[in-house]
């Protein structure tokens, strides 16, 4: 049980801290997963994300509604 209690605090401390908006790096580091696989998912339309100049962003939501919380 501890556990698991663990992991409900260390979930909620990660949404407090998401910044909303995030970079391709950031969302490397939140999910992580490597570079290829982080535009794999931008290509393929599972990761929401928009592209500022030659630089994608992704938004706190489309992390969450890609890990399901």
């Amino acid at each position: 049980m501890r556990e698991e209690a663990y992991l409900d605090w260390r979930e909620n401390e990660l949404l407090e801290r998401l910044p909303v908006v995030l970079t391709a790096q950031e969302a490397m580091d939140v999910l992580g997963v490597g570079k290829n696989t982080i535009y794999r998912l931008l290509d393929s339309g599972k990761l929401r994300g928009f592209r500022v100049g030659r630089s994608w962003r992704i938004t706190k939501d489309a992390i969450l509604e890609l890990t399901g919380l």
